[in-house]
């Protein structure tokens, strides 16, 4: 296992999980690790990352790079990072008590 401050690969065998564990922003850290991967002899199945800030358009990056073939998913994207759960009928806070710390 290979861990730095943005990204972990985790290898087993010839198929490692290259986790970008921050976001795919630029694109520029999973580009990194699919170059190293692939010239290791090695097959990136997929990629994944916890926030993917698509306004960025890392994919069309990666694409552009030659990584088509490498599928990424992400937990979330920017859009959960600025929605207001307080606010919205559509999530029920009935239960919610604010613990009034930062989170």
């Amino acid at each position: 296992m290979w861990k730095g401050e943005k990204a972990l690969i985790i290898a087993t065998a010839t198929f490692p999980c290259l986790v970008d564990v921050v976001q795919v922003a630029t694109g520029g850290t999973l580009s990194a690790g699919i170059e190293l991967v692939k010239k290791l002899g090695g097959v990136v199945v997929e990629c994944s990352c916890i926030v993917e800030l698509k306004f960025l358009n890392a994919r069309k990056k990666l694409d552009g790079l030659g990584h088509k073939d490498v599928p990424i998913w992400a937990l979330m994207d920017e859009s959960i990072l600025t929605l207001d759960g307080l606010k919205s009928k559509d999530i029920d806070t009935t239960d919610y008590k604010d613990d009034g710390e930062a989170h």
